[in-house]
């Protein structure tokens, strides 16, 4: 649901700008609930966001530190024609929900040059039920960002009630994530011409009490949400120059909906950093939840033409 906190907040809005050397703190421990030894729930949910723009037309979010965020960090809905550039995301990375970067039924959004440590994704793009209206989410460029998380580093959905094109990553340092890169296809939105080039992946797994993935250097699943949901399609999505480590590989996972995979020039090279079992797949959300399967570089299921 839509929050009903926030710190900064936007609506209907044209030519906004924040820049400068400044710090937001969000106090995040005024909002815990649970405390656990690796992970902290919330009070309630969903918290506050630090920034919540909604049908903002031309803003730039420019060389500020935004920091101890309880809940998603940067939330833009319905936004179009915006700039994030030399931004830090200093999140506790045990802070469940505590997303850094969400682009949800936007279109036209540069992020650059950033920095983004965060306990969930640190950018993702989202297509939410509640905010159908403002359609698609396209000409998205994420490039030279530096990214830690204790989910998903680069993350589509896992709410994906609409169409995602024409989405490029490039030039992205993945230090330290549960899943590198991580497609979660649950609804009828379509997601098709994605491009990932020039990424640098480190991955392990986080405690799965509070994470979903198995240490995924890259994850494309495909899975209803509930039996009666439409689903949509996932096709061509390229790699290039992928280099990665991590305790599990590539994960492909669909229902025959999943075609025109390239990895070129992609190196994938498995090894163990935990001692949590690596024999499971994770599906969450959906109808499937947990699979088992043993950690190998490539394992494919419900896909065509997945070239290497």
């Amino acid at each position: 649901g839509k929050p009903k906190l926030y710190f900064i907040y936007g609506v209907d809005l044209e030519n906004i700008n924040f820049d400068g050397e400044g710090i937001i703190d969000g106090n995040e421990h005024i909002f815990y609930g649970q405390i656990e030894e690796i992970f902290i729930e919330g009070s309630f949910y969903p918290r506050m966001p630090l920034i919540y723009f909604e049908n903002v037309k031309n803003f730039k979010i420019t060389n500020i530190t935004l920091q101890n965020s309880a809940f998603w960090t940067v939330h833009l809905v319905g936004c179009q024609f915006g700039l994030i550039s030399k931004l830090k995301i200093l999140n506790n990375l045990k802070m469940l929900n505590a997303d850094g970067i969400d682009p949800d039924h936007s279109h036209d959004i540069i992020i650059k040059d950033c920095y983004i440590r965060s306990a969930d994704d640190c950018i993702v793009l989202k297509g939410t039920k509640g905010n159908i209206k403002y359609g698609d989410t396209y000409n998205i460029d994420v490039s030279n960002c530096i990214l830690e998380s204790t989910s998903a580093a680069l993350k589509i959905g896992t709410e994906t009630f609409n169409d995602f094109y024409n989405i490029n990553f490039k030039n992205i340092e993945i230090t330290w994530a549960n899943r590198g890169i991580s497609i979660q296809q649950r609804d009828s939105g379509n997601i098709y011409d994605l491009n990932f080039e020039n990424i640098n992946i480190r991955s392990h797994l986080v405690d799965p009490k509070a994470f979903w993935g198995k240490g995924e250097v890259i994850a494309i699943t495909s899975i209803r949400r509930e039996e009666d949901l439409e689903l949509g399609t996932i096709k061509n999505i390229n790699f290039n120059n992928v280099k990665a480590i991590g305790e599990h590989g590539v994960f492909i996972y669909g229902t025959d909906n999943i075609e025109n995979i390239s990895f070129n020039d992609t190196q994938i090279k498995l090894d163990r950093f935990t001692n949590y079992d690596v024999n499971l797949f994770d599906l969450r959300p959906g109808v499937v939840g947990l699979i088992e399967g043993k950690a190998i570089d490539y394992f494919i299921v419900g896909a065509k033409n997945i070239k290497h």
